[in-house]
């Protein structure tokens, strides 16, 4: 109850209460604004893979363009040969040397005896193919065979509407017993009006695509390079895996499931699910415990998709990674304001002591006013007239 000890309350009331609103709002602020800076930093990142991986895709894709238009203008050369050959064969029976059939029988025999790494035959108007290269996988007939866009050949490839330079067309085999398609050819035909002949040349696209895998292999081998340079907090990684659950890029210490037929792990693969979801239902990221890493922490997940390739790319932040800047800075404010806490009372306490010392002595003094002798000067008067002359304040008015 008395004044000294309620001066030491009151500012420890104080310190107290301004410590614990430092240290909540520093907490809530710093731990908000380290965590916006850690996403932020993971959305950068994920941008930067995805860039480099439409890099890649951009760069796939004119190879592909190129090698399209390569075999298409050596399917058109190849095409264009054989039918001056023919042509050939044809001028000589209508210069007499050969008798119309004898120049399609020759015709026909040459063209039998050419070796070629795809496929070149001649087919009348009917579909029905009269002689082909060294190959028995073309069938007898194309009667009924359509392209990809849902034409008949026979229609489109029919020697009165084929223009003399030829044309392409893209179609797959009926090649199986069963008659469903086999192998998808990108084929350069061109006519032979005089005998109302088709001239073919094709290729199946098992080449472009076996291509295609090779800079699919180079564009992940130039990933990985990336993705181990990648440093995100003192633990984080990025990880790439497919639609399929297929892992291409697993984190540090994982395995790769790409071409190796292996299945993803049943906790891996459930991780997996989590993260195309979460992209599926529009959110950002996800939070589970890393069974990739060994350790089972909590971590967070920012997730982003890549269409064309159906690849998927992850960056993992542990969650406690992502509190730690906050704690150690609260820790350290609690330690400053601790020590200031501890300072401020040891300054308040000869502080209150100097209040208190002459309402102590005036309250005394007014307590023995009863049995106090006003003839005569006492210590205890003297000790009251020294404090009206030494404060300045309400003690000495």
């Amino acid at each position: 109850t008395s004044l000294k000890s309620k001066t030491i309350s009151l500012i420890t009331v104080i310190m107290a209460v301004t410590a614990a609103a430092i240290l909540y709002f520093t907490h809530r602020d710093v731990g908000n604004a380290m965590l916006q800076a850690q996403q932020s930093a993971a959305k950068n990142v994920l941008q930067l893979v995805e860039l480099n991986i439409r890099g890649g895709y951009n760069r796939l894709l004119t190879d592909k363009i190129e090698i399209l238009q390569r075999l298409e203008s050596d399917l058109a050369s190849q095409s264009r040969l054989v039918a001056s050959v023919l042509r050939g064969y044809a001028n000589l029976a209508e210069q007499g040397y050969l008798s119309q059939e004898q120049a399609k029988r020759e015709a026909l025999r040459w063209l039998s005896s050419v070796e070629y790494d795809g496929r070149l035959f001649v087919f009348d108007e009917e579909g029905r193919v009269l002689s082909r290269s060294a190959d028995d996988k073309v069938p007898g007939s194309i009667a009924g065979l359509r392209d990809f866009k849902g034409r008949l050949l026979t229609s489109i490839l029919a020697p009165e509407v084929l223009a003399e330079k030829g044309d392409r067309a893209v179609f797959a085999w009926n090649t199986d017993t069963d008659g469903r398609p086999g192998d998808k050819n990108m084929g350069y035909f061109v006519p032979l009006k005089s005998w109302n002949w088709t001239i073919g040349a094709t290729l199946d696209f098992e080449n472009i695509e076996a291509e295609s895998q090779k800079k699919m292999a180079t564009i992940l081998e130039v990933l990985k390079k990336t993705f181990a340079k990648i440093s995100i907090g003192r633990t984080g990684y990025a990880m790439l895996f497919s639609g399929d659950r297929e892992m291409l890029i697993p984190p540090p210490g994982g395995t790769s499931t790409v071409g190796t037929g292996a299945s993803t792990p049943a906790r891996e693969a459930e991780v997996l699910d989590w993260l195309i979801r979460a992209h599926a239902n529009g959110r950002d990221s996800v939070n589970f415990v890393d069974p990739f890493g060994g350790n089972a922490q909590e971590v967070e997940a920012f997730v982003t998709y890549f269409k064309a390739f159906d690849w998927y790319v992850a960056v993992v932040v542990p969650v406690r990674e992502i509190q730690k800047p906050a704690k150690e800075l609260v820790t350290r404010q609690s330690l400053i304001i601790g020590l200031v806490f501890l300072g401020s009372l040891i300054a308040a306490l000869p502080l209150a002591a100097r209040i208190s010392r002459p309402l102590n002595l005036l309250s005394n003094y007014a307590k023995n006013l009863s049995s106090l002798d006003f003839t005569t000067l006492s210590d205890s008067d003297e000790n009251v007239r020294a404090l009206a002359r030494r404060y300045k304040d309400e003690v000495g008015r």
